[in-house]
């Protein structure tokens, strides 16, 4: 900041933003929570952007298929994409990163899912 003082001509300002790109993903990361093996769960997923777009598809990083994904080939500024995952049989942590492929960009939009596989435990 540039005053008139002639003693301390320029003052420092601290200044926080948040930098968006065009196209933005809620949540982020998407959180499953805690599944038993082999059980289904669906979570929506808000892909928003600045102006309308059309996805043309989604991959998975892993080659193991446990999420399905149901697309529309609408072309609108925000898509809600219902996901769907088969929790695996091996208990523990687990995570997929998607890239989703938006028509007319080179680059793919990319989120992280993740969550814990747990047994049931009986007394």
């Amino acid at each position: 900041l540039v005053t008139d003082d002639k003693n301390s001509p320029h003052v420092p300002v601290l200044v926080q933003a948040k930098v968006e790109g065009d196209i933005t993903i809620t949540p982020s990361p998407v959180s499953l929570g805690t599944l038993a093996p082999g059980r289904k769960k669906t979570v929506n997923v808000v892909v928003r952007g600045k102006k309308k777009f059309a996805i043309e598809k989604i991959d998975c990083a892993s080659p193991v298929k446990t999420f399905k994904v149901r697309l529309t080939k609408a072309t609108r500024r925000v898509h809600v994409l219902p996901i769907t995952i088969t929790a695996p049989q091996q208990p523990g942590k687990f995570s997929e990163v998607f890239s989703v492929k938006i028509a007319g960009r080179t680059e793919p939009v990319t989120f992280k899912a993740f969550g814990r596989v747990v047994t049931a435990t009986t007394n």
